[in-house]
């Protein structure tokens, strides 16, 4: 089973910077483990000039240690940097203020425009325009310069930045950095576990390692708990829903602006008695969720459930998780006297079509596409 790092990072982040190189090289070397990147922005309402997304300004000891302290981490990894006066930062954010985007927002979204092969490439010229070249990532400039250092057209990266899929993108990879409570940037998530900091990376990096002489570690459905919604965590699962087998007619960019435009007509806000449940370990984490809601028969026109979505962190699956939740859209459908519950799927997401096909779920309409 591959194990996945999410990193949250912003650009203008000297430690993000760091540790993102470091995580690069670290994983490379750990076989079955897969980083995601998640560029995220700063809203305009946490301020513009904060330190590390942590929502408040360095004191004048703090910022001149922490320059000090990045180049000595450059220095000791063979690492490109170059540390920008501290009043170049704050001319900067006198422009940000003003930016038609929210700072960060444009490189997050130039990196999700990006194709999914390209990404890497643009994510390091983006980091090496901020923290080697002294460039502003906000100005569409720059956008163009690490466009052309990743091999990519500058001009079509910024007109694709104005769709609405890496505008998608860019605020679920922000909903899933506050779903996992991120401390600030770089935080590193692996199985649900947080690693803040450039020098939590070799941290993070054993995490992703399974145990020696074990499979990797699993959440057995007896420590399960059910309960009521928790709807920053919803969000968070996004990127899951979106990576299922999908037609082989639609990119994987296109199905993760479905998934995230979805996601915000169903949920944003949730139609009137719609149920929303989350299952949690023992210890407080949350391992999936199901959301469903009232809907018509498209046969017969009677009250019906709709299962809309259901999702699991990629480490609660295979432990009856997915079944306890859909048992309780049963009881929920059951409690309010409907004769049918609904769900929808991909037909190439064979897997999720045989466990519902098991729970007793029966096709009734199929939509067939044919690509011209």
């Amino acid at each position: 089973m591959t194990v996945h790092a999410q990193s949250y990072t912003i650009y203008h982040s000297a430690n993000a910077y760091l540790g993102t190189v470091l995580l690069r090289r670290a994983l490379a070397a750990v076989p079955g483990a897969a980083l995601v990147r998640r560029p995220i922005f700063v809203p305009r309402e946490r301020g513009v000039l904060v330190a590390e997304m942590l929502g408040g300004r360095e004191n004048r000891n703090s910022g001149s240690y922490n320059r000090e302290d990045c180049h000595r981490w450059a220095d000791r990894h063979g690492i490109p940097f170059r540390y920008p006066r501290p009043e170049v930062l704050v001319e900067r954010a006198a422009r940000w203020a003003h930016s038609p985007f929210q700072r960060e927002e444009l490189p997050a979204r130039a990196y999700y425009a990006a194709g999914k092969e390209q990404r890497d490439a643009l994510d390091e010229a983006l980091f090496a325009a901020a923290w080697v070249e002294g460039l502003d990532v906000n100005e569409p400039e720059t956008i163009r310069w690490a466009a052309a250092r990743a091999g990519l057209d500058g001009d079509a990266l910024l007109a694709a930045v104005a769709a609405e899929g890496p505008s998608a993108e860019a605020r679920a990879a922000l909903r899933g950095f506050d779903a996992h409570a991120c401390p600030g940037v770089p935080t590193v998530v692996v199985r649900g576990e947080r690693f803040f900091g450039k020098d939590r990376i070799e941290w993070a990096v054993e995490a992703c390692r399974p145990e020696k002489g074990t499979t990797p570690r699993k959440v057995p459905a007896r420590k399960v708990r059910i309960r009521e919604t928790d709807t920053a965590f919803l969000f968070s699962l996004a990127p899951r829903l979106a990576g299922v087998p999908r037609p082989p007619w639609h990119t994987s960019d296109a199905m993760a602006g479905f998934q995230d435009c979805f996601m915000e007509a169903t949920l944003c806000p949730p139609k009137e008695g719609s149920l929303t449940l989350v299952a949690a370990a023992a210890n407080g984490r949350r391992l999936g969720y199901v959301h469903a809601f009232p809907g018509r028969d498209g046969v017969t026109d009677e009250p019906c459930g709709h299962i809309a979505i259901i999702a699991l962190e990629e480490d609660a699956e295979g432990q009856g998780v997915a079944g306890q939740l859909m048992a309780r859209a049963e009881e929920w459908a059951q409690a309010n006297g409907w004769r049918l519950l609904s769900i929808d799927v991909f037909a190439d997401n064979r897997r999720a079509l045989d466990f519902y096909l098991r729970g007793g779920f029966r096709p009734e309409t199929i939509r067939l596409v044919k690509p011209l």
